[in-house]
């Protein structure tokens, strides 16, 4: 579901609602009610203590959308049994909507949380101290889905200045998260909401590399979706490859193209996902990205 901030509240309305039910079980042959059965959606959800607490989706989520206010913003939103997934776009660059995203669960996992930072996502191992800032976005011109990783320590598109503003508005949001009061979490928000227009240039000049980035060679353009997508989505992305410009970037968009229209969420999500590690690949390892689509080759 994509739409703009008129409509987000009315939307969460349509999330599922969580319930717990009693159930029992013998111990030493009494009968114990200390467990509960999460059903969300009609479906079960997972056997948890008593003593875990349900979070609504709306409710976890209502006090980030109020902490926005005014500011006009698009966002998308989806769900399964399991968690609710929201992406708040408050920032532009090139064409893309982007901004960060939030869940929440009831599952027993935490409740509601941020997927600011990519973790082991990255198309290299890094350092723990390098920070990947993972953007969620939606492309207007087509309707597709974005997920694009910026390195902080990438200063060829991340400059110095920019890196210490976008650090502390990050470290900032982190410090009153953890707060752990409703009240501060409005005002975090604001901190998260600064730091995505700051990202808005480097965004830029990323896309501005991967359209530099070119690749000339069909079999290669269908190497690298077998690899990082999977080999029964080549044909349909190959046939968008054909009317796309014919580099990093235009493939990039195929994929995401293709992942956005016909697929369920959770399937969109992890092509888009995938897009994204294809994207960083090509343009900060593409050395190594050559060499092991040339091993696929020779397995072959």
């Amino acid at each position: 579901m994509i739409g703009d901030q008129n409509g987000i509240v009315g939307a969460m309305d349509s999330l599922p609602i969580a319930k717990a039910v009693e159930i029992s079980r013998v111990d030493n042959g009494e009968i114990v009610k200390d467990m509960r059965l999460i059903v969300a959606d009609g479906k079960n959800v997972k056997v948890l203590s008593d003593h875990y607490k349900i979070v609504q989706h709306k409710e976890a989520l209502l006090p980030i959308v109020e902490g926005l206010g005014d500011r006009k913003y698009m966002f998308s939103m989806w769900h399964t049994h399991k968690r609710a997934v929201v992406d708040l776009m408050t920032a532009k660059a090139e064409g893309i909507y982007f901004g960060f995203r939030v869940m929440n669960s009831c599952d027993g996992t935490s409740a509601l949380r941020y997927d600011l930072f990519s973790k082991g996502e990255t198309s290299e191992k890094r350092q723990e101290s390098e920070k990947v800032v993972t953007i969620w976005g939606w492309r207007e011109t087509c309707s597709n889905g974005q997920k694009i990783m910026i390195p902080l320590a990438w200063r060829e598109v991340v400059r110095e200045v920019e890196y210490q503003q976008i650090h502390r508005l990050l470290a900032e949001h982190k410090r009153i998260l953890h707060n752990k009061k409703a009240e501060k979490e409005l005002t975090g928000i604001g901190y998260l909401v600064e730091a995505m227009v700051l990202l808005e240039k480097p965004l830029g000049r990323i896309i501005k590399l991967a359209q530099k980035e070119k690749i000339e060679a069909l079999e290669f353009a269908e190497k690298l979706i077998e690899k990082y997508i999977g080999k029964r989505y080549v044909k349909k992305v190959m046939e968008q490859w054909e009317n796309e410009e014919q580099s990093a970037w235009g493939l990039y968009q195929c994929v995401t193209n293709v992942g956005s229209h016909g697929y369920k969420d959770t399937t969109k999500n992890t092509i888009i996902s995938n897009a994204a590690i294809l994207l960083d690949g090509l343009l900060r390892n593409r050395e190594t990205v050559e060499k092991e689509i040339a091993l696929m080759a020779v397995a072959k």
